[in-house]
């Protein structure tokens, strides 16, 4: 097994194991975990793939393996699964113990952000990593703001991502510091916290978003 694949398992390993605390329950809910996970995922592994056939990075060889789907690392396609099952297992842990309470914001404010982020993402645009980051992130926020306020804009949903951020930035230092992944300083704007490119965050933060609020969609369904 490759090492990228033992920081998969080791990524996992933990709320697999806490899954069956009498408490959380969390077993019980691994179906629509994967279900969120299955909605959230395609998007960030074209995005992937899009990535490597154009260049923004690669994989080093010696810590991926040789199984590749679409010149993908199946270690990197796991990689999604693991922090994303991950992050959910801690919303549901935090939403356990914690009362949940919406943020208030101004709506106004938000927009201007939005329109910030499209304004950086066309002035990097020759930064393939940084400008779609950006685009990704100003999706995110507009549709957060119209769509999953009661999801993003919540107590709980700050708590669970603060929390999911200490050991993902562990993870995340490992692979980009090795490196595992080798960015192309032409794609990205340069910036880097303890190794990992500033991308890197916009790019999990937004997955981890969006599986969430896929997550929390699919539970309320089931609900109703």
């Amino acid at each position: 097994m490759s090492f990228y694949s033992w920081i998969d398992v080791l990524i996992i390993s933990i709320p697999l194991a806490l899954s069956f605390g009498k408490k959380i329950f969390y077993f019980k809910k691994w179906s629509y975990a994967l279900g969120a996970i299955l909605i959230a995922a395609p998007a960030y592994i074209a995005w992937n793939v899009l990535a490597i056939f154009l260049g923004d990075w690669f994989f080093n060889p010696r810590y991926i393996g040789t199984v590749k789907f679409l010149n993908l690392p199946i270690a990197e396609a796991c990689f999604f699964v693991a922090i994303s099952f991950s992050c959910i297992f801690v919303y549901e842990v935090v939403q356990c113990f914690s009362k949940d309470r919406e943020i208030s914001f101004n709506k106004n404010i938000i927009y201007i952000f939005i329109i910030f982020l499209m304004a950086a993402a066309l002035f990097y645009q020759n930064k393939n990593y940084t400008s779609i980051s950006l685009i990704f992130l100003a999706a995110f926020f507009f549709l957060s703001v119209n769509f999953f306020k009661e999801i993003v804009f919540t107590k709980n949903f700050v708590v669970c991502l603060t929390i999911f951020y200490a050991p993902l930035l562990i993870s995340k230092g490992i692979l980009a510091g090795l490196p595992v992944i080798i960015y192309n300083p032409q794609a990205i704007w340069g910036a880097r916290i303890l190794s990992i490119p500033i991308e890197d965050f916009i790019y999990t933060f937004t997955f981890l978003g969006f599986s969430v609020i896929a997550y929390k969609i699919l539970i309320r369904k089931k609900s109703s």
